[in-house]
């Protein structure tokens, strides 16, 4: 059996990237012969060390001329420049609309058994007589289609077209049906790592990982962390991530260490995870903190919170933007090691539910038609 994976990016490391690596890798460990194809690179070579599966790519990312630098161009009356922007624009759209017609005749020429479209954008290149083989895999919330129209409609255009819409949590299901895509199950994404090492959970750290976006507010737990005074008992935030970071401010006990290849070391360092998102949609470091035995403690960000952490027994959900209780829990996580071992020794049992070898039995129930 084939199975193609459809992503925009070759060379890119987020979630569709990392979700797409960790399922081709074990439907190929389980004898299926699985590839990604991949629309664009943006030149930084690949990113996973050892693939066991294939992965192709269709050209480097296109680049056309600024609109902003055309419409500055016209205000200052370099007028010479314009005839060179409008080429570079037509050459853009030109190789672009090839690129889309090499990317479908590759699908046709791989002729899979399924196909697994990770990014909606690509849907419209899947050749029509191969509809009925696709499976559309959404890693994101239902509230982002319902605020993004665009996406919406591309749903709703090929939701009786496809074999199954695949939402990422049964919530996520429910609140689908609401919204008229009736023909959806869910499938949860597998968690990337595996940990044999044992965390005692004695190191005084906190530990954040993710981007700096608006939604992740790491500044808003360095201001709770500072209130919270666990500084004098010499505890520690250690802020993992990317971006600007401009209005996180430290101090001795509260550091910033860039982005990580090592989640799993950070982890292991940590006794404590936290996350201040006010949105989400499956935010696998939950997971990833799980399989090194670490208790959470998150914001109510959403309908799939309540599916990934079991407030009391693996980590505490707050109520959205209640700072004080956040505090509260916080502290009595961090003054607390029998509850961090007893909720550490939950997490890492739960998480097995999400493990690989686990969550690709829900695939191949799909690929059978029984979901």
């Amino acid at each position: 059996m084939k199975i193609l994976f459809l992503q925009l990016w070759y060379d890119l490391y987020g979630g569709i990237e990392t979700v797409n690596d960790t399922l081709a890798t074990q439907f190929n460990k389980d004898g299926y012969d699985t590839a990604i194809l991949c629309l664009w690179s943006k030149g930084n070579g690949e990113y996973v060390e050892t693939n066991t599966y294939e992965k192709k790519v269709i050209d480097n990312e296109p680049k056309r001329a600024s609109y902003k630098q055309m419409i500055n161009d016209i205000c200052h009356f370099k007028f010479q420049n314009i005839p060179s922007d409008i080429k570079k624009s037509f050459k853009y759209y030109k190789n672009k609309k090839s690129n889309y017609n090499v990317y479908s005749k590759k699908i046709n020429e791989i002729n899979p058994d399924f196909i697994i479209v990770s990014n909606l954008e690509l849907l419209p290149l899947v050749p029509k007589e191969l509809l009925n083989k696709t499976i559309v895999h959404l890693h994101t919330s239902t509230s982002f289609y319902a605020e993004n129209k665009k996406f919406a409609d591309i749903i709703k255009k090929y939701n009786n077209k496809v074999k199954k819409i695949v939402w990422l949590s049964s919530n996520f299901e429910k609140e689908s049906k609401k919204m008229g895509f009736t023909n959806g199950t869910f499938i949860n994404n597998p968690v990337r790592i595996k940990c044999s090492e044992i965390n005692d959970l004695q190191n005084k750290t906190i530990s954040f990982i993710g981007r700096f976006a608006e939604p992740k507010r790491p500044e808003l737990l360095v201001k709770m962390f500072n209130e919270s005074k666990l500084e004098n008992e010499d505890w520690h935030l250690k802020i993992y991530g990317t971006g600007d970071s401009s209005n996180i401010e430290t101090n001795e006990n509260i550091h910033l260490m860039g982005g990580t290849d090592n989640v799993k070391k950070a982890l292991l360092n940590s006794s404590v995870f936290a996350l201040t998102s006010w949105y989400e949609g499956f935010p696998m470091v939950i997971l990833e903190a799980y399989e090194c035995g670490v208790p959470v403690i998150i914001f109510d960000y959403g309908v799939s919170s309540s599916e990934l952490v079991k407030d009391g027994k693996t980590g505490f959900i707050v109520p959205l933007d209640n700072e004080q209780i956040y505090i509260e829990k916080l502290k009595y996580l961090c003054d607390n090691y029998k509850m961090r071992e007893e909720m550490g020794k939950h997490a890492k049992e739960f998480v097995k539910n999400f493990y690989p070898e686990n969550i690709s039995k829900k695939w191949y129930q799909l690929f059978r038609g029984e979901l």
